[in-house]
């Protein structure tokens, strides 16, 4: 379950300066529900870009923000510890944000949320120019082919539903989500222990694409979980490609 659109600009960021989990964050995410009463699915379409300006989403916004230190009273951000957070993402999250500072509401809960919609919209907006200018992420090579043919034979899948997976329609198969465990412990994506690799996944990102803001996309799947490897890496794979970032000519 996402958090709020915090999108993962913002997750990646706070959890890898902070050392917060995902865990923790969902705790917070929890907390701010409880506190404000605010209907889940409300939460969900924000995660989607859809905001309904209520005023319980308002103040969850303020909320959350509140739990990861980010805020004055007033709702507005502390500017010295968002500089501090993203010092070293001065090219997309830290200019936005300062974009979107100034934004006021008639209350703290309404100056957050309007600081945290635009930040959340500009931010999608940078994802989707670095996804147009790659229509594919992650390139097929020979090697990836030949991975491909031997994990076909290996879990004995259907190889229809290998290239319907890859086109997005991922069958509920117990052999296809074997077939990407194979798939990913060949690539080097996963370990033998089932183990997301992330490091080998963005070695594959393309030189001509904003490695940063792909790079924490790829980041945003590597606590997906399944009851075992075979699942882990079919969910690791729907991640990715929800992520789009999807394996060329597969």
């Amino acid at each position: 379950m996402k958090i709020l659109g915090l999108t993962f600009l913002l997750i990646v960021s706070v959890s890898s300066k902070d050392k917060l989990t995902h865990e923790e964050l969902q705790k917070f995410r929890e907390e701010c529900v409880k506190q404000t009463g605010v209907n889940d699915e409300l939460i969900t379409k924000a995660d989607d870009g859809d905001f309904a300006d209520t005023k319980e989403l308002m103040c969850f916004s303020k909320c959350f923000y509140d739990k990861l230190g980010y805020l004055k009273e007033d709702g507005s951000l502390d500017w010295d510890v968002v500089k501090e957070i993203f010092a070293d993402d001065k090219t997309h999250a830290l200019p936005t944000l300062e974009a979107c500072r100034d934004r006021k509401g008639k209350s703290a809960c309404e100056t957050t949320y309007l600081i945290h919609k635009c930040y959340f919209l500009a931010s999608q907006k940078i994802l989707a120019e670095s996804e147009q200018n790659a229509k594919s992420v992650l390139t097929e090579t020979s090697t990836d082919k030949v991975h491909k043919k031997v994990c076909i034979r290996e879990s004995e899948v259907n190889p229809s539903l290998v290239e319907k997976a890859f086109d997005g329609d991922f069958a509920d198969n117990r052999e296809l989500k074997c077939f990407f465990r194979c798939y990913h412990v060949e690539s080097g994506f996963m370990n033998d222990k089932g183990e997301i690799q992330t490091d080998k996944i963005k070695a594959k990102i393309p030189s001509k694409v904003d490695k940063r803001v792909i790079g924490q996309a790829i980041d945003s799947c590597r606590s997906i979980k399944g009851s075992d490897s075979c699942e882990t890496a079919y969910k690791l794979q729907k991640c990715l490609h929800e992520k789009k970032i999807d394996f060329v000519g597969v």
